[in-house]
């Protein structure tokens, strides 16, 4: 009895401080859920300013900004774009506005490497960079260091001066349309899943319910219609002629000399100069200190870069949300590659995924 008595008592004392402990821990992880996502999604745009050269006193503020990846709206995951290689143009345009309330500020350089994107961020993003400079009278300049093609050329030529390393690749000004193939006769189809085949003697018939003329439009059992391939064709060359418009009007390059001289290709960065397309050609450094240079402000004038908002809970804890964010890239990746096949965009040929 005297060892039952001492057992359940071990017992009821133990099951109480785990349940404590459990009830601790699930606070806790609580607490460290609330804290990642308040310290990474909540205006993560701007929060974090870091200090990069120059004197730390100055009164005259330099911002740098280091942008990689296709350039899209928003992110659907309230993730900010300095957590992955993508380019959201609603968080440039909350980054502008908020630096807008920077009294010091002289100038922002835009380090970026970009094959694009779709039609309406990369217009977002030229429209923040144009809207920014005439309403504060402080300019933009654009630095790349390897690629800056199609939508990303549409976004830069909105900055004050565009500067490029040795070896960049610039251009590829033109629109793609979404991707459209049919099966011509099909007589089988092989899945992927579990390696089924589906063959008939009479070949395969589809069938799909619709209203509305072309609503089944990129049906791969079909060939698309005159009034189809117009149709999108006339949307492209819409879109094209504001693109032309645009890189003629910020780089005073002739709107005929783009369409029939440049065209779409891609070219490399002393060709980019000679074609107008950029201002000089210079590693980061050397582009660095000209625009000092042109700021007045090479001897006094303190650099600071955005930086990813990484709290302690998210330093400490690496892998908490691991599973969430792979999901999270999993489902962008699929959006950009999507984007790249079925709608029309921006986006480079020389750009490569794991589409």
């Amino acid at each position: 009895n005297l060892i039952g008595k001492i057992m359940k008592s071990f017992f009821l004392t133990f099951s109480k401080t785990f349940g404590i402990m459990l009830a601790l821990l699930v606070i806790l992880a609580v607490f460290l859920l609330f804290s990642n996502l308040i310290g990474r999604y909540v205006d993560t745009a701007y929060n974090n300013l870091e200090f990069v050269e120059g004197d730390k006193n100055s009164n005259n503020l330099v911002i740098l900004l280091d942008l990689e990846g296709p350039i899209l709206s928003n992110s659907s995951q309230k993730i900010s774009f300095f957590d992955s290689q993508i380019i959201f143009a609603n968080d440039i345009e909350k980054i502008f506005f908020k630096l807008k309330e920077e009294i010091n500020l002289k100038g922002i350089i835009i380090s970026i490497n970009s094959p694009g994107g779709t039609v309406s961020a990369s217009n977002k993003f030229y429209e923040s960079i144009i809207a920014f400079q005439e309403t504060t009278k402080i300019p933009i300049y654009i630095h790349t260091d390897e690629l800056l093609a199609s939508g990303g050329v549409w976004a830069a030529v909105g900055a004050k001066k565009i500067y490029a390393s040795y070896g960049a690749l610039i251009g590829n000004i033109g629109v793609k349309g979404p991707s459209w193939f049919y099966y011509n006769e099909p007589i089988s189809i092989k899945q992927n899943f579990l390696d089924k085949d589906v063959a008939t003697k009479e070949g395969i018939e589809f069938y799909q319910t619709f209203a509305g003329r072309s609503k089944d439009i990129f049906n791969e059992f079909r060939e698309p219609t005159q009034e189809e391939i117009d149709s999108i064709q006339n949307m492209l060359e819409s879109i094209y002629e504001k693109f032309l418009i645009i890189v003629s009007k910020n780089r005073k390059i002739e709107k005929k000399y783009i369409r029939n001289d440049l065209g779409a290709l891609i070219y490399d960065s002393d060709s980019a100069k000679k074609k107008g397309l950029i201002d000089e050609v210079y590693n980061f450094n050397k582009s660095k200190e000209k625009i000092l240079s042109e700021l007045n402000i090479s001897n006094d004038y303190k650099m600071l870069s955005l930086k990813n908002n990484q709290n302690i809970i998210s330093q400490n804890l690496p892998y908490l949300f691991s599973k969430y964010e792979d999901n999270y890239y999993k489902k962008l990746n699929l959006r950009i590659c999507n984007m790249s096949k079925m709608q029309i965009s921006l986006l480079s040929n020389y750009y490569s995924n794991n589409c």
